[in-house]
C-alpha cells in the first residue's frame, strides 16, 4: 500500500513537502481560489501536509486518500479567499472551476467530497457526450417517474413536490443513481430556453477536444487588446487598474476567435463598485462585429475582481476595450487557430444522487447507455405513456402536467372526453422557472395529495379527488365550443402546463 512507503512526521513537527513524499506539481490563483496541484508517494504524508498547510480536512482522512495515492492520481486542492467571495441572500456564490485530464476509466472520485460532509447531501452530474447518454456501472440505475398528472398546487410548490418525488424514488430503490434527463443538448421540449449552443458546449469542456498540434502552414494571428477611455472616481490608479485586466480580456477574445473568425470591435464597460472595492455589477456594450461569447467571459472575469478605492468617495469606473487581430510580424510568435470540431449532436445527461457520509463505498464509474425516450405528450392520446422505452435517440425527461379542463359551453351532442391539447387562445403560457429546488423544504408535503393518477413504480396512489377538477376524464374533443370572445374553437384545445426538472416548463402543445 502507498501508505506504508514511509513514516510521516507528526502534524506538529516541521516537515517539508519532500520529506512527506508530496510534490507540488503546479500552483496558481484564479478568482477567489488559491489552487495547488499535488502528487504524493504516501497517503499519510499527504494527510499530514494538508493539515500542516491549514486545509480543512478532518482527522482520519488517510484511509480515504490511500487508494487514490496508490492509483497514482494527482490532487487538485483549493483554498478560498473569503474577501473575494460574492454573497447572495446570505449564501456564498463560489465561481465554477474547470479542468480536464485524460483517463482510461470514466470515474468521479466522490468519496473525497464526503470527508467534510455534515449529513445528507445531493450530487448532480451533467455529462455531455456526442450522441450518447451515460449511467453508472457500479450502482443501481433508476429513471425518475415521468408524465404524470399533478394538482394545481404543484405550480407554486414544485420544489417541494419534486423533492418528495425524488426521495420516494430513492426510498423504493435504495442506493440508486437517478437519471432525470437525457436529451439532445441543443434542443428541448419543454424548456424555458434557450438550449445549449456550440459556444456553450465549448465553454463546458468541448474545446478540450481541439487538436493540439499545428503545422508550419497553419495560419497564425496575434490578438491585440487596447484599453482606453478610462473614466473614474474614487479609484486609486484607475488607468493602471484597467490595464491589469488586459490578460483576462485577451483570453476571452482568444476563446471567441475559436467560434467566429477574426471578430473585431470595441467593448464599452461600466462597473458598479461597492465600498469594499468589490465589483458588484458589470454593464457591457459591444460593437456588432464582436461575437456574443465574449460578453459573459469578460463579465465573469470582472465580477471576481476587486479595485483599490479611495476613502470617502463613491467609486465608479468605466473604460473601453478595443479588440483586433493582425498577422504576426517576422519572428513574432502568433496564435494558431486550430479547426473547431463539430459541436452538434451532443447529448446532455443529468444524474442525481443523494446520500449520507457513510453511504458510498465506491466512486461513481460511468458507462455508455442505450437511447431512451419518455416524458413527452402524445397528441390525441387519452392515456399518456409513463416511464421510458428504448430508442435510437435520447429524448427522456422528468415531466409533470397540470391540466385545465374546458369550462365554457360545448355545442356538440357527443363530445369525446379525455383528448387534450393546447390553450384555447392558441398561445402557450410563458415558461415558469422552478428555482432553488435544492433548498426546497422536505417532509412538509404529502406526495399522494399532489398526484392525480397512480404512480405504480413508487407504490403511490392519489390520496383523494382532485380539488380543481383536473383529470384526463374532464377534457373533450371532436366538437366545437364557444370561447369568451364568441369565436368558435375546437373543444379539444385545453390549457396544459408541463413542469419538469429544474424549471423546464414550456412544451409544444399538441395540435
Amino acid at each position: 500500500m502507498a501508505s506504508a512507503a514511509k513514516a510521516s512526521p507528526s502534524p506538529g513537527a516541521a516537515a517539508t513537502a519532500d520529506e512527506l513524499g508530496v510534490k507540488i506539481e503546479a500552483q496558481f490563483t484564479v478568482g477567489e481560489y488559491e489552487v495547488v496541484v499535488l502528487s504524493a508517494q504516501d497517503s499519510s504524508g499527504l494527510d499530514t501536509w494538508l493539515h500542516l498547510n491549514k486545509y480543512k480536512i478532518p482527522d482520519g482522512a488517510e484511509p480515504i486518500l490511500r487508494p487514490y495515492v496508490a492509483a497514482g492520481m494527482k490532487f487538485f486542492v483549493a483554498k478560498v479567499d473569503a474577501k473575494k467571495v460574492r454573497f447572495e441572500n446570505g449564501q456564498a456564490m463560489l465561481s465554477p472551476l474547470r479542468f480536464h485530464y485524460d483517463t482510461d476509466t470514466f470515474t468521479l472520485p466522490v468519496r473525497l467530497g464526503l470527508l467534510n460532509s455534515a449529513g445528507t447531501q445531493d450530487l448532480i452530474v451533467h455529462i455531455l457526450a456526442r450522441g450518447k447518454r451515460y449511467e453508472v456501472s457500479n450502482y443501481p440505475n433508476v429513471l425518475i417517474p415521468t408524465n404524470y398528472d399533478v394538482a394545481e398546487d404543484v405550480k407554486s410548490r414544485f420544489g417541494e413536490f419534486y423533492a418528495a418525488l425524488f426521495d420516494r424514488t430513492i426510498e423504493q430503490n435504495p442506493g440508486a443513481i437517478v437519471t432525470e434527463y437525457a436529451w439532445d443538448a441543443q434542443s428541448c421540449d419543454p424548456c424555458p430556453g434557450p438550449a445549449l449552443n456550440p459556444a456553450d458546449i465549448a465553454t463546458l469542456g468541448a474545446d478540450a477536444l481541439l487538436p493540439t498540434e499545428t503545422t508550419a502552414t497553419d495560419p497564425s494571428f496575434v490578438a491585440t487588446v487596447r484599453v482606453s477611455d478610462v473614466v473614474s472616481a474614487g479609484i486609486r490608479n484607475a488607468e493602471a487598474q484597467a490595464q491589469v485586466w488586459k490578460n483576462s480580456f485577451q483570453q476571452c477574445y482568444f476563446n471567441a476567435l475559436k467560434q467566429q473568425p477574426s471578430p473585431r470591435g470595441k467593448l464599452h464597460i461600466s462597473l458598479k463598485i461597492e465600498d469594499a472595492g468589490r465589483i458588484a455589477e458589470v454593464k457591457t456594450e459591444a460593437d456588432k462585429g464582436l461575437p456574443a461569447t465574449i460578453i459573459p467571459c469578460v463579465e465573469a472575469s470582472l465580477r471576481r475582481a476587486y479595485v483599490p478605492i479611495l476613502p470617502g468617495q463613491r467609486p465608479t469606473l468605466s473604460f473601453s476595450v478595443q479588440l483586433d487581430v493582425r498577422a504576426p510580424e517576422p519572428g513574432e510568435p502568433g496564435w494558431y487557430r486550430p479547426p473547431m470540431p463539430n459541436l452538434w449532436g451532443f447529448t446532455l445527461t443529468r444524474l442525481h444522487a443523494r446520500y449520507g457520509k457513510n453511504a458510498l463505498g465506491q466512486d461513481l464509474v460511468f458507462k455508455e447507455a442505450s437511447g431512451l425516450i419518455g416524458g413527452r405528450e402524445e397528441a390525441g392520446q387519452k392515456q399518456q405513456d409513463h416511464g421510458a422505452k428504448p430508442s435510437s435517440i435520447n429524448n427522456f425527461q422528468g415531466r409533470y402536467i397540470i391540466r385545465h379542463p374546458w369550462t365554457g359551453p360545448i355545442t356538440c351532442a357527443e363530445p369525446r372526453r379525455g383528448v387534450w391539447g393546447g390553450p384555447p387562445s392558441g398561445t402557450a403560457p410563458a415558461s415558469l422557472v422552478a428555482k432553488d429546488t435544492a433548498f426546497a423544504p422536505r417532509g412538509k408535503v404529502s406526495l399522494a395529495s399532489l398526484l392525480r393518477e397512480p404512480v405504480p413504480e413508487l407504490k403511490l396512489a392519489p390520496s383523494g379527488a382532485s380539488a380543481d377538477g383536473a383529470g384526463p376524464q374532464k377534457g373533450c374533443g371532436s366538437c366545437s365550443a364557444e370561447g369568451p370572445s364568441g369565436v368558435r374553437i375546437p373543444a379539444a384545445l385545453a390549457a396544459l402546463l408541463a413542469l419538469t426538472w429544474a424549471a423546464r416548463t414550456r412544451r409544444r402543445h399538441p395540435r
